[in-house]
């Protein structure tokens, strides 16, 4: 049967039908899928070269086995492999494993290791080293004789000896081989009237206890605690405000000496003779964030979850005015002033964690907590936004 149509009818139909196809793939091969939308370039630096590859994925392992990097048992990533990758340029380090034959007197063992430094060697495989503890490298070049690969590790020890100082015995190490040598190392200065048990050109020996008395005055020994140092290693992978303890430190102790004047009994004035260390001070290792947080994702965030309970349209308007005038919704903003803190400016902070041990770096578990906290004191987001408008708080 014919169609009933007129032909040019048919036709224009039949343009229009493609004209209509041609759109919608063209609409369709135009939108940016939310893979590509997150999508960041890494760099992994592994076995003395650089690697960089385009990735969506979200993790540092997840990147190493795209890269096609494979871990042995003692190799070190950092950062870690369960670090979300949240930079759009972003650096991977793995360092290699490898054998190490550490001496420790008549101990060897050969132990795989991934650290550069002769201290974290030692202390990775659980030996205790001091501070005054030394350390040499060798090339082992009697593989045959010696049955091992690699470096040889030696670690050379500081001999431990005793300082009686006026009365307090401290525990001193040394190379030194003199009681002089020792007594200036830990600097003990001795005074006109000061003598030592064992004499100054006398050698020194494992476990030798050095006594220093002074006659004819009365001295007093007290412990005084020094503020360890502070070390700042500064990451562009953390935001601004985060602080991670790397290393926690630990305060030095010194043992002081006073010479003490006394009038009938009492104490006058007293004059610092001697200063020694008798518990070196643990540097304080701290992670420093400096990136700066971009409050667009978290307004985004903040409007998906007032939308899922029902608050839109002008509800909306009135949360994002009064977050706006908290924090600017920076979800690290701390008040100098009152401590409150977060993109709701949750006064302690610690209120939040309420909805979530990570209140301090999520702003989702801020956010929660900010609406949860509205809704019972408020009602509405409007509502906290005319009582904030007439106080200044809410």
């Amino acid at each position: 049967m014919a169609n009933p149509l007129p032909l040019a009818i048919r036709e224009r139909a039949a343009f229009i039908a493609a004209v209509a196809v041609i759109l919608f793939l063209t609409l369709l091969t135009s939108v940016t899928s939310p893979a590509d939308a997150a999508r960041s370039l890494v760099t992994v630096y592994a076995d003395g070269e650089e690697r960089v590859v385009s990735t969506t994925v979200l993790t540092v392992g997840e990147a190493l086995e795209r890269s096609g990097i494979e871990l042995g048992p003692h190799d070190l990533v950092e950062p870690g492999l369960d670090t979300f990758i949240n930079d759009a340029a972003f650096r991977i380090n793995v360092y290699r494993a490898k054998p190490i034959t550490i001496v420790d007197g008549d101990v060897q063992a050969t132990v795989m290791s991934p650290y550069d430094s002769p201290r974290l060697i030692a202390e990775s495989v659980g030996i205790e080293v001091y501070p005054e503890d030394g350390f040499h490298f060798e090339l082992i070049d009697d593989i045959l004789f010696t049955g091992s690969l690699g470096q040889r590790l030696v670690i050379d020890r500081a001999m431990p000896v005793n300082i009686s100082l006026y009365g307090e015995t401290i525990e001193h190490r040394t190379h030194a081989e003199t009681v002089g040598e020792v007594l200036e190392e830990a600097g003990v200065v001795l005074g006109v009237a000061d003598e030592t048990s064992i004499p100054l050109d006398s050698s020194i020996s494992e476990g030798d206890t050095v006594a220093v008395i002074r006659t004819g005055k009365e001295v007093i020994s007290e412990n005084v605690k020094v503020q360890h140092p502070i070390e700042k290693i500064y990451d562009s992978n953390m935001f601004q405000g985060q602080v991670d303890i790397r290393t926690p430190g630990f305060d030095a102790i010194d043992l002081v000496t006073y010479e003490v004047e006394l009038e009938n009994g009492e104490e006058v004035s007293r004059k610092e003779i001697s200063r020694v260390n008798k518990k070196p001070a643990v540097t304080e290792v701290q992670v420093v964030g400096t990136k700066v947080a971009d409050p667009s994702s978290n307004i985004a965030i903040g409007q998906s979850l007032a939308a899922a309970r029902g608050w839109t349209g002008e509800q909306w308007q009135c949360l994002y005015s009064l977050w706006q005038k908290e924090s600017n919704w920076n979800h690290l903003a701390e008040n100098p002033s009152s401590g409150a803190y977060g993109i709701p400016q949750s006064l302690p902070g610690t209120k939040m964690a309420a909805r979530g041990a990570d209140w301090r770096t999520n702003p989702t578990t801020q956010m929660q907590w900010g609406l949860d906290y509205i809704g019972a004191r408020y009602g509405t987001p409007c509502g906290a936004w005319d009582h904030s408008v007439q106080v200044n708080w809410y």
